[in-house]
C-alpha cells in the first residue's frame, strides 16, 4: 500500500528549516545580551534623540524570518499533498484503463466467436489494439455508440438464426466509456495543479534563500561586535550554498526534553491530509509547525 509522509520535508527544504531554527535561537538566547552590548559600545555616538535600533530590527528579523520559513514550509507541504493526490488520480485511472479494456476485450471476443472481420469493423471495434489512455477512451466510445445504433442491422453470423443484441452490451459499456473520460479529465487536473504548487514552492524557495542571507548575515555581524565569536560562527550562512549556514550542526535541546517523533502517516486510499498537531519548542521543533517567538522568551 502506497504511504506518504507529509510532514517531513524533503533534504533541502530540512537544511533550510534546521537553518532558520538556528538563527532563531541565536536571536532568542543572546538577543538581550547582543543588544546590551551593542547599546554600550555605541551609545556614546548618538545624538540627543536618537534611539539605537538594535532591538527593533532583532524583533523584525525574528518575524520576517519566521513568516519565510513557514510559508516555505507550506509549500513543500502542499506539493508533497498534490502529489499524493495525483498519485491517487493516477492509480484510479489506471484500475478504469484495466476494467474498459477487460470488456472491450470480451466484447471483441464474443462477437468475434458469432462474426467476420469485416462485420466487427461495421460494429464498431477497432482493427488495432489502443496505444495510450488516449485512444482507448476514443475506441471504446466509438465503439458503444456504434454498437448502440437502434439501425444496427448485423448479418453474417457463423450460426443460422443467431444473433447478438448489440445494443444491450453498449448500455453496458456506456458507463464505463464515462468512468474513463472522468478519470482522464481528473488526472489531467491533478497534474496542472501538482506543477502550479511545484512552481509556488520554488517561489517561496527563491524568497527565503533571498531573506535568509541578509539576516543571517546582519545576525552573524551583531554577534560579533557584541563579542559572541562562537554563535556567530554558527549562523555564518554558506557561501555555496543559498538558505543555509555553513554549518549544519544539531539545535541545542533543553535538558530533560524528548526528541519529536514523526508525524502521522497518511495512507494513499484515506481521505484528504489532516493538518497535523500543534507541538514543538524553540530548540527542537516539528517542521511544519512554527516557533511563536514572543517578547517573554527573549527576556
Amino acid at each position: 500500500m502506497l504511504t506518504k509522509t507529509l510532514n517531513v520535508p524533503s533534504s533541502m527544504v530540512a537544511q533550510r528549516m534546521q537553518s532558520s531554527e538556528l538563527v532563531l535561537w541565536a536571536l532568542v538566547t543572546f538577543g538581550r545580551q547582543m543588544v546590551d552590548v551593542l547599546v554600550e559600545r555605541f551609545s556614546a555616538q548618538l545624538e540627543e534623540g536618537q534611539v539605537m535600533p538594535f532591538a527593533t530590527e532583532l524583533e523584525l528579523f525574528k518575524k520576517e524570518l519566521t513568516r519565510l520559513r513557514d510559508e516555505l514550509l507550506a509549500a513543500e507541504r502542499h506539493v508533497r499533498t498534490q502529489r499524493l493526490r495525483e498519485t491517487r488520480s493516477r492509480k484510479r485511472r489506471d484500475d478504469v484503463i484495466k476494467d474498459v479494456n477487460a470488456k472491450v476485450a470480451r466484447l471483441r471476443r464474443l462477437f468475434g466467436g458469432v462474426y467476420d472481420d469485416d462485420q466487427l469493423a461495421d460494429v464498431g471495434f477497432s482493427r488495432r489494439n489502443a496505444r495510450d489512455p488516449e485512444e482507448l477512451l476514443e475506441q471504446a466510445a466509438f465503439l458503444a455508440v456504434r454498437m448502440g445504433r437502434k439501425n444496427l442491422r448485423l448479418t453474417g453470423s457463423q450460426y443460422d438464426d443467431f444473433e447478438l443484441e448489440a445494443p444491450k452490451f453498449a448500455k453496458e459499456l456506456k458507463p464505463w466509456v464515462k468512468k474513463l473520460r472522468l478519470a482522464l479529465t481528473d488526472l489531467r487536473k491533478q497534474e496542472r495543479q501538482t506543477e502550479a504548487a511545484q512552481l509556488a514552492k520554488d517561489e517561496a524557495m527563491g524568497e527565503f534563500n533571498r531573506g535568509f542571507l541578509w539576516m543571517a548575515r546582519t545576525v552573524e555581524s551583531y554577534l560579533r561586535l557584541a563579542g559572541l565569536k562562537k554563535q556567530a560562527e554558527l549562523v555564518r550562512p554558506s557561501t555555496r550554498r543559498p538558505g543555509v549556514t555553513q554549518q549544519q550542526p544539531e539545535l541545542p535541546q533543553a535538558e530533560g526534553e524528548q526528541p519529536e517523533a514523526d508525524g502521522d502517516e497518511l495512507e494513499a486510499g484515506g481521505d484528504e491530509p489532516q493538518a497535523e498537531g500543534e507541538s514543538g519548542s524553540t530548540a527542537a521543533v516539528d517542521l511544519f509547525e512554527t516557533v511563536d517567538l514572543t517578547e517573554s522568551e527573549v527576556s
